[in-house]
């Protein structure tokens, strides 16, 4: 399928963005997954500190962020957009609780690969990746999806061990939901799932090869015409973020019902006003419309 769109208006996220950034490695004996702390979190971390050291994982419905009940430990600052490990005297002074509890797993930290980790660093990450823009705005994405799963972190405040996260250059003009709804919607996750590995049970790889490839629809700010769609599908998706976080919020099925039958309508909108961004005829929409219900 051909997009109509006109070629100087789409780049692919590599482009657009100052990278898709891999996640950092965390092995397990580091992020530790404390359920019986989750509780007491706060006493994790001193109030007068400004670094966040405590991320919480995230589940993974469609537009919406939620915390697993696991926390990660981060003992890293950013100083000169680097990441630098804080030394054991700052922790110990700064995160009391936090220091306590590494220093419990010290043995254990410190044998990792082989007894690596041995010496000042025996603390820190065995392969520290990405971590300077770990608090970032950015579109979140897990490496393996049955579908378009993003979500906006926009605090920066998760973290997980296997995705991807897309963030924006600071001369880009297009908001972030924009770049949500594009890639939620069924036309860019039809053209992705063709690029992309298939796997077993139905599930795609979304990681960075394939989304380099994707047409992004970038926005003339000079045009009427333009600036109303991009404004539009900000609405819909901010909208439908509250209505996810609403959704995840209601247990019984009776009260669930009502929220997902607009979360429904927000979806077909959303695609709707992406079919006409790219320029799509109805015999197109279609041909996509019947591939995604086989």
């Amino acid at each position: 399928m051909t997009s109509k769109g006109k070629p100087q208006d789409e780049n692919p996220p590599g482009k657009t963005c100052s990278g898709n950034v891999a996640p950092a490695s965390t092995p397990a004996a580091v992020v530790e997954l404390v359920e019986r702390f989750r509780r007491n979190l706060d006493a994790y971390r001193n109030p007068s500190y400004k670094e966040a050291h405590v991320r919480r994982e995230f589940i993974d419905p469609r537009f919406h962020l939620g915390p697993s009940g696991k926390i990660v430990l981060v003992p890293y600052r950013v100083e000169r957009q680097k990441a630098v490990l804080i030394p054991e005297e700052a922790l110990c002074k700064e995160l009391p609780r936090t220091w306590q509890y590494l220093s419990a797993n010290k043995r254990h930290l410190q044998e990792r690969e082989g007894g690596r980790m041995r010496g000042s660093a025996w603390h820190g990450y065995v392969y520290p990746k990405n971590l300077e823009v770990m608090k970032s705005p950015r579109i979140l994405v897990p490496d393996i999806a049955d579908r378009a799963s993003f979500a906006l972190d926009s605090a920066g405040r998760y973290a997980f061990t296997s995705g991807y996260g897309i963030i924006l250059r600071k001369d880009v003009k297009e908001s972030a939901e924009y770049f949500l709804g594009l890639l939620t919607s069924k036309l860019l996750d039809f053209y992705l799932k063709r690029v992309s590995t298939t796997m077993r049970g139905g599930f795609f790889r979304y990681f960075t090869q394939c989304l380099e490839q994707l047409p992004i629809r970038r926005i003339d700010f000079l045009g009427r015409t333009d600036r109303q769609r991009h404004d539009r599908l900000v609405q819909l998706v901010v909208r439908m973020q509250r209505l996810q976080e609403r959704l995840v919020s209601l247990k019984h099925p009776t009260t669930r019902q009502p929220i997902q039958r607009l979360i429904d309508h927000a979806d077909r909108k959303i695609d709707e006003l992406v079919y006409g961004l790219y320029g799509l005829t109805k015999d197109e929409i279609g041909i996509l419309e019947g591939a995604d219900k086989e």
